[in-house]
């Protein structure tokens, strides 16, 4: 058995369109990093786009269409004054958060409503901020902030204003204040980063998931959906997780241009071209023997037919892992080259419902777990093909079904989930993705878990075999 393994790699490697599709595979792994690299740096296209309506503007009459002649305003005025401080500078981080709805509120009263007192009010305010900007020290515009923060909420409750109104009002106003505290404190500085925008969405006192259900149920009543509500307390516990450890630890934990990234998202990034190499050769594997009538030198060995056709479907399963190894190296090494090795430091932050905690878990461990438990999908499609190839004798079909065949799943899941048909949790596609139960994971149907799946993937599994290794052993070979 193991000399007709070896067999049958020495025969895959040889072949010319395996080096192929990895060189393909190579490339798209490149520029998918140099796109996220580019995406790290938007101000070469706010550039473009603000000399567009540069000229766009010159060709306008202020009195046609006010509003957008005041939008188009609006957007010169901010993309200047960012470009007076540098675009990477905390001050233009604060252009766009603070000044940027007053340039706007200020070209309104302008062109559109023509209020010049206040015009006058608005450009007072631009003025004030435009001084504490020009002392260009970020922890005096957060304290000068926090101040007019504290001062507005004292204000608020001297008003006279519905109960509900006030107490949603005030609570705005504390978190503001909470998270510019919470700035000066771990001196965090003004930038148009990740971390800017975890402290922007941290919440410091998430409820748990038990006040968090509670809160769906009377809110949703009749379209409650308790699987949902768990989905979106795990996100939501996550994200909040990602977001704190990047405040604790000014670390960037979602950046998309990181090697980080590529790693925890492998799967979902790289999966088609995991599906395409395995399906590639598990399609063609039987059915090129019989094209090129080098089945009968194969089956004249003293060898029973099960064993060969063995040989192949293991020889199927191992390009799978073949396949996973390289890309994985591929993007490590790509990744590496474009971004470095440091954010690898950074662990994947999980929400884990059997322990009602957050877990940090090492990147490659987490990837590891993710990557073995979504083999059932590639070891299943790439069966499917071996099958139809040994069946039909077609590698063309052999290919290209599991293919169209994983592109469907996605449209099944979605349709089951959405329309909640139960029936199709004995479909495989609900089922070959074990990797939504790790740490606890909900799946689709309440009933759903991942020894009933596993159970189903076993069944599909055989149901595919057996059928296959029937017609090989009956075959007729002698009009080969």
């Amino acid at each position: 058995m193991i000399n007709l393994i070896k067999n049958e790699l020495f025969k895959i490697f040889k072949k010319k369109s395996i080096y192929i599709i990895l060189l393909i595979t190579l490339g798209f792994i490149i520029f998918n990093n140099a796109m996220y690299k580019v995406m790290d740096n938007p101000n070469v296209y706010d550039n473009i786009y603000v000399n567009n309506i540069k000229e766009e503007i010159k060709t306008l009459d202020p009195n046609d269409d006010k509003q957008y002649y005041a939008d188009l305003t609006s957007e010169i005025e901010i993309h200047d004054l960012k470009q007076e401080y540098g675009h990477n500078s905390w001050q233009a981080y604060v252009i766009d958060a603070d000044i940027s709805p007053i340039i706007c509120e200020k070209n309104i009263y302008r062109y559109v409503e023509k209020d010049s007192t206040s015009l006058k009010n608005t450009e007072e305010k631009i003025n004030k901020y435009l001084n504490l900007l020009n002392d260009d020290n970020w922890k005096n515009y957060a304290i000068d902030k926090l101040n007019e923060y504290k001062l507005e909420l004292n204000n608020l409750k001297k008003q006279q204003l519905d109960q509900e109104i006030l107490k949603a009002q005030e609570e705005l106003l504390n978190k503001d204040i909470e998270k510019l505290e919470l700035r000066i404190k771990k001196n965090i500085e003004y930038k148009d980063d990740y971390i800017n925008l975890a402290l922007m969405y941290y919440e410091p006192n998430i409820e748990n998931f038990d006040k968090y259900n509670k809160n769906l149920i009377n809110d949703l009543k009749d379209n409650y959906n308790e699987i949902e509500a768990k989905r979106e307390y795990k996100n939501l516990a996550e994200d909040n997780a990602k977001y704190k450890y990047s405040i604790d630890n000014k670390v960037e934990v979602d950046n998309y241009s990181s090697t980080r990234y590529g790693i925890v998202n492998f799967m979902s990034e790289y999966s088609i071209f995991i599906l395409i190499i395995s399906t590639v050769i598990s399609g063609s594997i039987v059915s090129t023997e019989f094209d090129k009538g080098t089945i009968k030198l194969l089956l004249v060995r003293p060898f029973k037919r099960n064993k060969i056709l063995l040989s192949k479907l293991i020889t199927s399963l191992l390009m799978i892992i073949f396949s996973i190894i390289i890309i994985f190296f591929l993007q490590l090494v790509v990744g590496g080259i474009f971004y470095g090795y440091d954010s690898l430091k950074i662990p994947a932050i999980i929400y884990n419902f059997n322990t009602s905690n957050i877990e940090y878990i090492n990147v490659f461990k987490y990837s590891i777990q993710s990557i073995i438990a979504s083999l059932p999908k590639f070891i299943l499609l790439s069966t499917l093909g071996f099958a139809i190839s040994t069946i039909i004798n077609n590698s063309i079909v052999g290919v290209t079904i599991p293919i169209i065949g994983y592109f469907v799943a996605e449209i099944i899941n979605a349709l089951a989930t959405y329309k909640n048909i139960k029936i199709l949790k004995y479909f495989i596609t609900l089922n070959w993705d074990l990797s939504k139960y790790l740490y606890g994971g909900i799946a689709e149907f309440s009933n759903l878990t991942p020894t009933y799946s596993f159970i189903v993937c076993i069944i599909y599994l055989i149901i595919i075999i057996i059928p296959t290794f029937i017609v090989f052993n009956k075959k007729n070979i002698k009009n080969i």
